[in-house]
């Protein structure tokens, strides 16, 4: 009794807010977008070990107001899909027919749609490797860039940079959205992404390539994976899904961000496009603030029915809950050593704080590979594998099929 007890408790909370509410003041948010002390503050707060090359680097360069990333000149950009005629079009030089962001965002009602727009449409950076990807659609869908129903790839668009040049890019969309059963999913993680492999490819195909070693690493990275540390260490990371983001304590595989409100998350996304985008221009406050909205939207409450009184339940919350312990299954950052995986992006230098953070279980059974590193192939091998999050060693075959089971209800 006590375990379904104290699952019920947990499930109490799954119903929160709904999409149109907020979890933070308005003061807060007005002081985000007009308040750089404020902004100085709240980012320094937000970063769990200040040592950290993401860490320095932030706070050295973020609420300066007349200087650093504050001076940047705000960039709105003016974009369209991409298809073939468009690529034919770049090609010859001739002039696309762009729209402009601000007037889709103009036409927009609310923030949720406005942070659904520059989720889909605003271009985090400049990715020369989709010109040669996207030459031909048979390599493009081996390494994993998949498409809308009209022939667009997902994630992709054609843009005018700030230098005047008309330039495929990535948006949110091209790591955080993914086909399911014909359908086009915001917040779930595109595991079939070959990021390390497209960027050797396109090395090679421009006659540049990368040094042996490097090469080996680059190439064994494998679908869902990418690297996005500051560092030349190599690592990558699983492609997270976007699922409970608002009721997570931290971001980051590595839990460098101390998720306090929405504003950590605003400035978590403002960052990224300026160092992502060369430093060069930084992205509208009030569009970080919408697009973090947006992403927090992407949270699906769980579904309580049948669950409450399963085997699996009881053994999820003897084995599971003292870390997968909040409304969406996740719960606060553990000391790498308690989680058993490769210790190298938690103590690195890039964005190192010496712990990993506990990621929600929402839609888990389909969220393979597992760990920050990708480094279990199937949730047998999550709660099998002994020395490495063996938390469930001790089960016998049919309690492990149990606790599968439930966890394939999340």
């Amino acid at each position: 009794m006590r375990g379904i007890a104290l699952i019920a408790v947990v499930m109490l909370g799954c119903s929160g807010p709904s999409k149109k509410e907020t979890t933070v003041a308005p003061p807060a948010e007005e002081n985000y977008l007009h308040d750089t002390l404020y902004r100085k503050k709240a980012m320094s707060d937000s970063l769990t070990n200040h040592s950290n090359t993401y860490s320095r680097h932030r706070l050295a360069m973020y609420g300066y107001g007349n200087r650093g990333w504050d001076a940047l000149p705000v960039w709105r950009p003016v974009s369209t899909p991409v298809n073939r005629d468009v690529l034919e079009t770049i090609k010859a030089k001739r002039a696309l027919k762009l729209t402009s962001l601000t007037a889709v965002v103009g036409n927009l009602t609310n923030e949720l749609e406005i942070g659904e727009a520059v989720f889909w449409k605003y271009p985090i950076r400049e990715e020369p490797a989709l010109w040669y990807a996207l030459a031909d659609r048979r390599i493009a869908e081996r390494l994993g860039i998949q498409y809308h129903s009209d022939g667009s790839p997902i994630g992709v668009v054609a843009f005018r940079d700030i230098d005047g040049g008309e330039k495929l890019g990535i948006t949110c969309a091209f790591c955080h959205a993914s086909q399911d059963g014909g359908r086009v999913v915001a917040g779930r993680a595109r595991r079939t992404l070959d990021y390390g492999r497209l960027d050797t490819e396109y090395s090679e195909h421009i006659g540049v390539g990368y040094s042996k070693s490097l090469r080996q690493r680059m190439l064994s990275w494998g679908p869902g994976r990418a690297d996005v540390t500051e560092d030349d260490d190599e690592d990558p990371v699983a492609i997270p899904d976007l699922w409970g983001l608002k009721f997570q304590s931290t971001l980051t595989q590595a839990a460098t961000i101390q998720h306090h409100s929405v504003v950590a998350l605003a400035l978590r996304q403002e960052t990224q496009y300026i160092h992502a985008n060369g430093e060069v221009t930084r992205p509208p406050r009030p569009w970080m603030l919408a697009l973090a909205k947006y992403l927090y939207s992407l949270t699906d409450e769980p579904d309580t029915n049948a669950r409450i009184k399963s085997r699996g339940a009881d053994l999820f919350i003897t084995h599971c809950s003292s870390c997968h312990s909040n409304q969406v299954y996740g719960g606060p950052p553990v000391p790498f050593s308690k989680v058993g995986t490769d210790a190298a992006l938690a103590i690195g230098t890039a964005r190192g704080t010496g712990m990993y953070r506990v990621p929600s279980l929402l839609k888990v059974c389909s969220a393979a590979p597992y760990f920050h590193d990708g480094s279990a192939e199937d949730l047998d091998a999550v709660i099998s594998t002994e020395g490495v999050h063996d938390y469930a060693a001790s089960l016998n075959d049919e309690q492990k099929n149990d606790l599968k089971m439930f966890l394939c209800t999340l």
